[in-house]
């Protein structure tokens, strides 16, 4: 694992920035705890389907941002895994 993440969470380990694949001036806040995305799929399909209590197919963002934060939890449980030493002095 690199000393730092590629990518980092936006303002809170559940919440991400991610850059629009189709327009590279934009980019959406994905928030993991609601769950919630900024773009018009969410919007106007995701959400509220979600909110009838449908489980609806979730945005490309959501799931990159759910990745990322999969990628930097390990980072960061790793940075603390008491472990982690120990284990590299035995190999």
């Amino acid at each position: 694992m690199p000393d730092t993440p590629q990518h980092l969470p936006f303002d809170s380990p559940l919440r991400w920035k991610i850059n629009s694949r189709t327009n590279s001036h934009e980019c959406y806040i994905v928030d993991l705890g609601r769950p919630e995305c900024q773009c018009r799929f969410w919007q106007c399909d995701v959400g509220p389907k979600l909110r009838k209590g449908l489980q609806p197919k979730l945005c490309t963002h959501y799931h990159i941002a759910r990745d990322r934060f999969a990628t930097w939890a390990i980072w960061a449980f790793e940075k603390q895994d008491p472990n982690q030493q120990h284990d590299k002095d035995q190999l």
